[in-house]
């Protein structure tokens, strides 16, 4: 089963309505509900404890945390020495659940080892790295990544020649 059929917007809400949670019972169910996704996320790309997985803390000092505010809307935010590197925020799990996966399948590809004499190579085994561990999971994940790569304005043409092929949505079936 794909990874994102386990957390759908619409399933969370009608759990939600089904227990009657609503206000703060349903935000903490939301809470408890993303929370087991981003641990299961960590299992599938092999990290351990608290090492590249967001945090559900209220500040994401040095590392990205998960917050889900009183309106249930959803904060993938990173903050260093005080100062916001990035807060995205949606109303949508999926969407959330891409950015961690994103920044976990990111932080997993460089902890692979490599040979000195492939230092060279690191970013093409970064890329594709990143792109199996997201295929894996959802292949759209892994085609979002790779279009939201080649958008990117620092991309170089070199770099843009390192990302890997995908092999198509249904494995080649």
């Amino acid at each position: 089963m794909p990874f994102p059929t386990w957390v759908e917007e619409a399933a969370v809400t009608s759990a939600a309505r089904t227990l009657k949670l609503d206000g703060p019972s349903r935000l903490t169910y939301l809470r408890a509900h993303l929370t087991r996704q981003i641990s299961r996320l960590a299992t599938e790309f092999g990290l351990e404890g608290d090492d590249g997985v967001p945090s559900f803390s209220a500040d994401g000092e040095s590392a990205p945390a998960v917050r889900v505010d009183a309106s249930g809307r959803m904060h993938y935010v990173a903050r260093e020495r005080g100062r916001t590197i990035f807060d995205r925020t949606t109303h949508d799990p999926q969407e959330l659940l891409y950015w961690c996966a994103k920044g976990m399948a990111y932080h997993a590809a460089w902890s692979v080892p490599v040979a000195p004499e492939s230092a060279q190579d690191r970013r093409a085994l970064i890329f594709a790295t990143q792109a199996r561990l997201l295929h894996r999971l959802n292949p759209q994940w892994a085609i979002r990544w790779r279009s939201e790569m080649l958008a990117k304005d620092w991309m170089a043409h070199d770099l843009a020649a390192l990302l890997p092929d995908l092999p198509p949505p249904d494995g080649g079936r």
